[in-house]
Parts: C-alpha cells; structure tokens; sequence
C-alpha cells in the first residue's frame, strides 16, 4: 500500500460521509496500536483457536489427485465454526470494537453463514449483536436465522438487493456511531477495513505456507480462490505476493466477473473495479439462487490483478456444480457454493501441471441446504 488507504495508488480511499469519519479514524488508531499489543493477540488467538477451530487442516485429495494428475490439496477453511472462512476477520473487528467501548455490533450479510459467526462471537465476548440481510436470504436460511437468535443476535431483515441492505446498516451506523462497531467480513469498504481485513485473514495464507512446508517441503505450484462474499482470497494470496514461483488464481461467477470485466468506479466507501451499466454508473451485486453477491471488488485484489500478480478466471455455474459433485463422489464431502468455484478453476488448471506439482484450493464455507439441493438436481439429471 503506497499511500494512506490506497493499494498501487488507485484502488482503495475513504469514501464517506463526514459524520463516520471519526469512527473510521478510531478503528484505523487502535487497528495500527493492537498490532503491537499481545494482550490483542492472546485474546485473538484464543477465541479464533479455542472457539473457532484454528488452525484449519491442509487435506490432500488423494482420490482427485489420483485422477487429475498433480496433488490437489484443499485448505479447509470451511471446518471453522460457523462454516465460514471470515471467521478472524470478525473477530478482530469485535475484539478492536470492545477495546474501544462499543457494546454492540452491527454486520450487514449476503451470506448467513457470517451472521452465524458474528453472533455467536458477539455472544461469547458479552456484545449485542444486529444482523442486516436481505429478504431473499432471509426467506430461504431459516435454520441459519434460528441460529443466530438463538445467540440473542437482532435479525433486520430488508427488502431489495446489498446495496440497499448496506444503506440501512450505514444509517444505524450514523445514529450509533459511538456504541457500534461496523462489521466488514471482506477486504472491502472504506479504509481502514480493506487493510484491516486482510490483517487478520492472512492467517489463511500463513497457515497454508507451514502446512505445505510440512507436508512437501515446498510451495505450491498454485493457489485458487474464490472471489466472493468472502476474504478467503485476499487472506491466502496476501503471504504469497513475493512467491513469484507460485501462481495465484482468483475464481470469478460468470455473471459476476468484476475483477475480469469491471471498471474503474467509486462506491461502498472505496474506488474499485465494478461491472457498470452504459453511463459509468455502478452496478449492484447480482443474485445467485437465493444470495445477492457484493458489488466491487476488494481493493487489494484489484491492484494485484492489475499488477499480474493475480490471474482472474471466469467459471460457470454448471462448471462449479459438477466440481462439486466429483469432490462429494471421490473425497465425501460437499464444497460450499462460492468454494466449487475455486474447485472448478483448479481442476481446468491441472492439466497445465506436473505429477510432482502440487496445487492449492481454498474452500472458504460449508455447503449451505440450496447448494446441496442444486447439486442434487444436476445429479439426477445425469
């Protein structure tokens, strides 16, 4: 990051209004003082270790690797609780939240997997808890809903698509600002958060560096992320920019390849790469089955793209429903929705790859009922 809030000069900034930028200087001040502070990191370690189930296993598909010719391993960010790979992001952001004595947290969510960590968090360190989500999510993850209740968590749930979603978390912002902590579960938004959360998602990328390391007694030939809902991309690729031997690939929907097809735009609180209508205007997140995806991309992981350091690649849906299929019938689990993505991008990639190479997919949830019951449609069909 060359200058303040900004990754390779252009992407990132504080786009906001002015009432929020004493909350934004606040979390910046405490991010960049806890990075020296111990008791931070014991308190940290303690709930993404004993209470998340950190560190995640490095699997090797063996069956897979087996057919596909190079060993594919699978980072099972998925096994952490909650089901979702941002669970040390926010964490993080409570824990920073707490020092500064906020009472309650506020988590806008595409995805109800990270309302189920925030809650749940919110829960065990004695903070109250807002959930913001879309009506369309609400109306399927009724078990996810259930979950978060029951850890006392508040559920809004609003009509229309993320954006208007996150209007509505911003304005209770507004009006809490001095008792709120704002949640972000990816590397985007206004700065600090794009810096903040890569700070504690990069565990992912370290992790899997000792593990592979262990395991090989080398890198990885590559590494695929999905580029989500989440920062499981950000967070493993960010240990590896100066691993020029190891390529990283970052997994994009098809109808939703920002950092492939996206231009040059303000929203969210930060300048970016985002698919844009006929007058320059942002367009926002699209739907997929029964969750809208985020509008932009992370800050970070459009100036790495741009610099060539991350290849994007676009995957279809069909492309990511039989991936997963072939994991569940070769290694006996089911990749989550955003995962069978990265999966379909690595196992196309393999074949541009040695037996003794090794390649590295990150699954960043757990398969949720509506991805299941896609995948058990497609496997009807055949």
């Amino acid at each position: 990051m060359e200058r303040r809030g900004y990754f390779h000069q252009k992407f990132g900034g504080q786009y906001m209004p002015e009432v929020l930028m004493n909350a934004l200087s606040e979390m910046e001040g405490e991010h960049q003082f806890v990075a020296q502070d111990q008791c931070f990191t014991k308190e940290l370690d303690y709930f993404c270790n004993e209470y998340g189930g950190r560190r995640t296993p490095l699997y090797k598909a063996r069956l897979l690797s087996k057919k596909y010719g190079p060993d594919i391993y699978f980072k099972r960010e998925d096994l952490l609780s909650g089901g979702g790979s941002s669970f040390q992001a926010i964490a993080g952001q409570m824990i920073i939240g707490k020092r500064t004595g906020k009472n309650k947290v506020l988590i806008p969510v595409c995805n109800p997997q990270h309302g189920c960590i925030a809650a749940g968090l919110a829960a065990a360190m004695g903070l109250a808890c807002e959930v913001v989500m879309p009506e369309i999510t609400a109306r399927s993850h009724h078990e996810e809903i259930l979950e978060m209740q029951l850890a006392n968590a508040l559920i809004t749930i609003i009509p229309g698509d993320f954006e208007e979603v996150c209007r509505t978390a911003e304005a209770c912002w507004i009006a809490q600002a001095p008792e709120v902590v704002y949640i972000q579960t990816r590397a985007a938004g206004p700065h600090p958060y794009p810096l903040m959360v890569r700070e504690y998602q990069k565990v992912i990328g370290e992790e899997l560096k000792e593990q592979m390391m262990e395991a090989c007694q080398k890198l990885p030939e590559l590494i695929v992320a999905a580029a989500g809902d989440d920062a499981a991309a950000v967070g493993a690729f960010a240990p590896f920019k100066d691993e020029t031997g190891v390529k990283l690939i970052a997994a994009e929907r098809e109808d939703h390849a920002v950092l492939t097809r996206g231009e040059e735009g303000i929203a969210g609180g930060m300048r970016s790469l985002f698919l844009q209508d006929e007058q320059g205007e942002c367009l926002p997140g699209r739907v997929f089955a029964d969750m809208p995806c985020q509008a932009g991309a992370e800050p970070e992981l459009a100036a790495m793209a741009e610099k060539k350091r991350v290849f994007p690649s676009v995957v279809t849906r069909d492309e990511a429903i039989l991936a997963a299929l072939e994991v569940a019938a070769l290694e006996g689990f089911l990749p989550g929705e955003n995962s069978s993505y990265a999966v379909a991008e690595a196992l196309k990639a393999s074949r541009d790859y040695a037996l003794d190479e090794n390649i590295v997919v990150v699954l960043s949830g757990k398969a949720e009922k509506s991805w299941m019951e896609a995948c058990m449609r497609k496997k009807v069909e055949r």
